[in-house]
């Protein structure tokens, strides 16, 4: 993997360095981490137009506006300087390598691009549906209605390969991927997109490179979304339906956080 780690440009000397992580899921944002996210997103308002993602900041591109959450984890190195982590959730830019973002924890070449190729199925079998439909024939209904179950069932199968191709350590050096650690009878499935938020990307960059996470913090960058209202560049704590279990994993227990 690449070296993600960033130094910080501003001078941090009298800065007040947190001797625990604080909890992702909370309010707190030490001033090492306000820095950290600052100098991200002065990065981010330099490069953004070379991505080709539409923050809904030009008013002339309606079409297709979508802000995004980005977060910075502070770290301190094995010879005891302090850097920082940035990345993103979801997607944003197709090639990570000349950027400081971490990558996502799963490699799409796997399995000879498994995902890939999956994803061109469903694609073609969504095709074939709307064709169908767009004929209007009645005979053409139990087809629409077969192709829609085998489309159900390979979205099933690719979703449960993918998450089987998720690969998290946490603390302890156990790694596990996310089928494993949803397993607990008291956990439901991992919801589609789960692994890709900022915070896990960052811990597991961090813990695989034996850096020691001392800060994080998470924002928002762009127009809000329609169906959660968001703050541009305002902080927020890390997802529950897709990070809270991860992170307790990742992290071997809340009881490691301060209090929020």
């Amino acid at each position: 993997m690449k070296d993600c780690i960033v130094s910080f440009r501003k001078r941090i000397e009298g800065v007040e360095i947190p001797t625990q992580l604080n909890n992702p899921f909370g309010s707190i944002i030490s001033e090492i981490a306000k820095i950290a996210a600052t100098e991200l997103q002065d990065y981010i308002a330099q490069n953004e137009s070379q991505w080709g993602h539409n923050f809904g900041f030009d008013q002339s591109m309606e079409q297709g506006v979508k802000g995004k959450m980005f977060g910075v984890l502070v770290v301190r190195k094995s010879n005891n300087d302090l850097g920082y982590l940035a990345t993103f959730s979801g997607n944003l830019i197709a090639d990570c390598e000349d950027n400081q973002f971490v990558p996502s924890v799963f490699d799409p070449a796997v399995d000879d691009y498994f995902i890939n190729h999956g994803m061109t199925e469903l694609t073609d079998l969504s095709d074939q549906i709307k064709a169908l439909k767009a004929n209007q024939n009645l005979k053409n209904q139990p087809r629409i209605a077969e192709l829609k179950e085998i489309r159900k069932k390979k979205s099933y199968e690719l979703q449960q390969k993918l998450f089987e191709n998720y690969h998290f350590t946490n603390i302890n050096g156990l790694t596990q991927n996310l089928i494993d650690i949803f397993s607990i009878p008291v956990h439901k499935r991992p919801a589609a997109g789960t692994g890709e938020c900022a915070a896990p990307k960052l811990l597991e960059y961090a813990l695989q490179h034996n850096l020691k996470p001392i800060s994080i913090a998470e924002f928002w960058w762009g127009r809000s979304s329609k169906s959660v209202e968001r703050v541009h560049k305002a902080y927020y704590p890390a997802c529950q339906n897709k990070c809270r279990h991860l992170l307790e994993y990742m992290l071997d227990d809340l009881t490691l956080f301060e209090k929020a």
